[in-house]
């Protein structure tokens, strides 16, 4: 799981590994839920107050939320903190990215949770909550996504691997401190004063719209690879290959040869019983002075 790590922490990164999927598949299936309870809808502008008319997903999403941000006692608690309390035990600096990224992380899915069930609601469609197909698996995970670190992996396994090393307190004190920060923060944002927000985002200008357009990654990808890329499959492999070998050499010129060859016997098809019968008897001449020759030269 990360450098200089002993068996212990193999049979920890299994645990890790588990608490992990319980909460991101939650997170993935209640957004599929919520979408199913907007006939559609995926833009959280959209959205808004779906608490009410989504008790159930707006509950188990919640779970999934306090899971990924590493809220104590939830299960991405054990499967973040275990990995930054090695990397505070190895390398410090790595330890403080996470925590950072870790209490990012915390504020922007917590803003979408804010967005989608608090406030009015913002949409035109009738919102639902989902079936029971569909909200039978999220309270499943949800039980698993808070109580499933407790479900001691490395202990199980410990026969085999031995225990994991003991866990930092003051790295797992400072990471769960900026997750819960981050929910705060997002909280105070975005349902206290949403106006704040609006108004942070306007102030904040080039960089609201740099980091809103995902730093422009889409369009420079699309720039430098996708667009050359269509543009000599266009060229070279459509009108090139296709159209010019393919097409006009291979096919269409196939064609025309066999057409050729067609239209040269169809002229022995003349419907004619008269030039039939010179056809024979030219044919019959032939094979008798064929057949003459052969034997006078035995």
């Amino acid at each position: 799981m990360f450098l200089g790590a002993g068996l212990g922490d193999y049979s920890a990164s299994v645990w890790h590994l588990m608490t992990h999927a319980f909460f991101k598949a939650l997170l993935f299936l209640g957004a599929g839920s919520v979408i199913h309870g907007l006939g559609g809808e995926q833009d959280l502008r959209h959205m808004g107050g779906l608490r009410k008319a989504m008790p159930i997903t707006f509950i188990t999403l919640g779970v999934a939320s306090l899971a990924i941000s590493g809220f104590p006692g939830f299960s991405g608690f054990f499967s973040k903190d275990a990995i930054l309390s090695a990397a505070y035990e190895r390398a410090p600096w790595m330890f403080w990215v996470g925590a950072i990224t870790a209490g990012v992380t915390a504020f922007y899915v917590f803003r979408a949770f804010f967005l989608a069930f608090f406030g009015s609601y913002r949409g035109g469609k009738h919102a639902h909550e989902s079936p029971l197909s569909m909200t039978g698996p999220l309270m499943i995970l949800a039980v698993l996504a808070f109580g499933g670190g407790f479900i001691n992996i490395p202990r199980w396994l410990s026969p085999i691997f031995g225990m994991p090393e003991q866990e930092n307190t003051t790295a797992m004190f400072i990471s769960a401190s900026l997750g819960i920060i981050g929910i705060l923060l997002a909280f105070f944002l975005y349902v206290m004063r949403p106006a704040l927000a609006e108004s942070l985002r306007v102030g904040a200008g080039p960089v609201y719209g740099l980091i809103s357009n995902k730093y422009y990654v889409d369009e420079i990808y699309a720039a430098v690879i996708v667009n050359p890329l269509k543009a000599i499959s266009r060229v070279f492999l459509w009108h090139g290959v296709d159209e010019s070998l393919i097409d006009n050499s291979l096919v269409n010129g196939l064609s025309r040869i066999v057409r050729g060859w067609g239209s040269l016997f169809r002229q022995l098809q003349s419907g004619s019983i008269r030039n039939y019968g010179t056809w024979i008897l030219a044919g019959s001449l032939l094979v008798i002075l064929v057949i003459g020759l052969a034997g006078g030269n035995r």
